[in-house]
């Protein structure tokens, strides 16, 4: 019985409780045993919760006596390590605040436990979530692979089928880079939709907090909880789509085909999906940019300056070409922001959602460096450009965004796509990302 507990979901996990057929002991057994199993090669966790198993033994009580149980009563869930999380260390993935043991939990972190979820522990986070690699976590899907990132070890404990739901943080594409290369699911929502409290910041203006899942259902499960409004929002009946056909090149073939594919079946389903261009993709990339690396060095500069023996060299390049941005660049990031996000406001106006590759590439081979060249078809880019894409635009603009798995490239791993509302339609976002689930995996 552990390992078939470990491969259920989460909503199969909550009816299973409901009917008896297992208690929140049972799978948390499960659950450690396939962490021990698991993970001496995998690296998905920093820490486990040393009251994990108590807490789900105080679980499996109360559903021997309420009949009205919370809706994640009992189910298992990892928290990135960038989130606080109440007596347990929250490190940021960075030796400059090892021992750093927050007092109160994070908002998200009080509303999944609210609902009864259980924290297993802490997942592995690329440091300072200035990254897109996410060492030493290695992909489940080939050893050999990044998982992505920053929240790379969210997306590894749910494709090793180590916990069922997971949160993550986004602030270049972190929740749904690591999505795409691990064949997960995940939702960036719109900015500040969940609260940010609580998290170690990044780039506060970029930074997004949001739900990670194996399944579209259990993703919409979680995102309930961190977002009780969501509910209130009216999903268009057959919901417009505009592929954004820009996007498809440079890309890796299989993806492109993907993603054509997912619009063919939104298609055949009665949906109008429409073909269209992002305007000024590189502007808002190279924009983008220039306000993560500027609000980083804000928040983190300081504790790097002081000690900087404790930085990575690959975050501290970061860092340094942040210190080098001239002041007037910045400011004029900030102004072209503005008009990035007027221009995307007014090309939403006439479709619901945005549909484009999650990644343009498969997962590089572990070890790569952000500057290592990636074939994409015959053209090339940059591992870090590679990744923030079809990504980082949309932090900037702070539209939702989801991410899951609609096939496989040629090279046997995942080919997500992603999907983009219109702010506050985090809804409508999780709607087609559901029909896509029925019809593509």
């Amino acid at each position: 019985m552990p390992s078939e507990l470990t491969n259920l979901s989460a909503s199969e996990l909550a009816a299973g409780f409901r009917r008896s057929d297992f208690t929140p002991v049972d799978v948390a057994d499960a659950v450690l045993s396939r962490i021990a199993a698991t993970d001496g090669d995998l690296r998905a966790w920093t820490r486990l919760n040393p009251a994990f198993r108590r807490d789900a033994e105080v679980a499996a009580r109360m559903f021997d006596t309420d009949r009205d149980v919370p809706p994640l009563l009992g189910i298992p869930i990892g928290v990135k390590d960038v989130i606080d999380t109440a007596g347990l260390a929250t490190e940021g993935g960075s030796r400059l605040y090892a021992g750093r043991i927050p007092g109160v939990d994070a908002m998200v972190v009080s509303r999944i436990t609210a609902a009864g979820a259980l924290v297993v522990g802490k997942t592995n986070s690329h440091e300072l979530a200035l990254g897109a690699t996410t060492p030493p976590t290695r992909n489940p899907l080939d050893r050999n692979r990044i998982p992505g990132g920053s929240s790379g070890g969210s997306a590894a404990a749910l494709a090793a089928r180590q916990v069922p739901l997971a949160l993550g943080t986004d602030t270049g594409g972190s929740i749904r880079i690591p999505a795409a290369a691990c064949g997960v699911v995940g939702l960036k929502p719109t900015y500040r939709a969940e609260s940010c409290a609580g998290v170690i910041p990044l780039a506060p203006s970029l930074d997004h907090v949001g739900p990670m899942a194996r399944t579209v259902t259990d993703l919409k499960l979680l995102h309930a909880v961190l977002q009780p409004t969501a509910a209130t929002i009216a999903v268009p009946a057959a919901p417009r789509v505009g592929l954004v056909a820009s996007l498809l090149h440079p890309c890796s073939p299989g993806i492109a085909e993907a993603v054509t594919a997912a619009a063919g079946f939104l298609r055949s389903a009665g949906l109008t999906v429409t073909e269209l261009d992002l305007p000024d993709l590189a502007e808002a990339n190279e924009t983008g940019m220039t306000l993560l690396l500027a609000e980083a060095l804000a928040v983190h500069g300081p504790a790097a300056q002081q000690r900087p023996e404790l930085v990575s060299p690959d975050v501290e390049s970061f860092l340094d070409i942040a210190r080098n941005l001239p002041s007037d660049r910045v400011a004029e990031a900030r102004r072209s922001r503005t008009v990035i996000t007027d221009r995307m406001r007014t090309l939403m106006n006439d479709v619901d959602v945005l549909l484009t590759p999650g990644l343009v590439c498969t997962p590089a081979p572990y070890g790569a460096l952000p500057t290592d060249p990636l074939d994409l078809g015959g053209e090339t880019l940059s591992v870090a450009d590679a990744h923030v894409r079809t990504n980082l635009l949309f932090n900037l603009t702070g539209q939702p965004a989801g991410v899951l798995p609609v096939g496989l490239a040629d090279d046997g791993m995942p080919a997500g796509v992603q999907v983009v509302g219109r702010t506050g339609e985090d809804a409508v976002v999780l709607d087609v990302m559901a029909r896509l689930e029925a019809g593509c995996r």
